[in-house]
């Protein structure tokens, strides 16, 4: 059975819009160009890479401070290996990536006691280098979810 592997670099570089546009076209097209030499569509074999600093900032927030959450978020490089996405900037290493869609780099935990109130906090990154984080809260962690808000990283320029 022959395996197909096909690396997609893009770029994170100035001018971001113009410049990931351009390299998320570049990367359509090898991909297609996978499918065409292969027959069959690409699978997880298909690894992607993004490269080139970028930094993610949030606003100030008591919850997610306590539970130690950084303000700011640097991603150098990401990429796609298998199940996992490998990270390096300001948290480095090999995550589980859930979903195909993010990797929680950053979770943090606080309870009051056994069955009792609870907060969390946790950062994400994506394939494609984005940060994403939350916060929650749960009034009995042995009984109740945790209600969780979006706490928003926006790029820095």
């Amino acid at each position: 059975m022959k395996l197909l592997l096909a690396a997609v670099s893009l770029s994170l570089a100035a001018p971001a819009a113009a410049g990931l546009a351009e390299a998320q076209a570049s990367a359509r097209e090898l991909i297609k160009q996978a499918v065409t030499v292969s027959g069959r569509a690409p699978t997880r074999a298909v690894s992607q890479a993004a490269s080139a600093r970028a930094c993610w900032q949030r606003a100030a927030d008591a919850q997610a401070d306590a539970l130690g959450m950084a303000r700011v978020v640097c991603v150098d490089s990401v990429r796609v290996e298998g199940e996992s996405l490998v990270v390096a900037g300001t948290f480095t290493g090999r995550f589980r990536l859930l979903w195909g869609v993010r990797a929680t780099v950053f979770s943090a935990y606080r309870s009051e006691g056994a069955c009792e109130s609870g907060e969390s906090a946790s950062i994400s990154i994506t394939p494609e280098g984005r940060v994403e984080g939350s916060v929650g809260e749960s009034p009995d962690v042995c009984h109740s979810g945790f209600q969780e808000r979006d706490l928003a990283f926006t790029r820095v320029p």
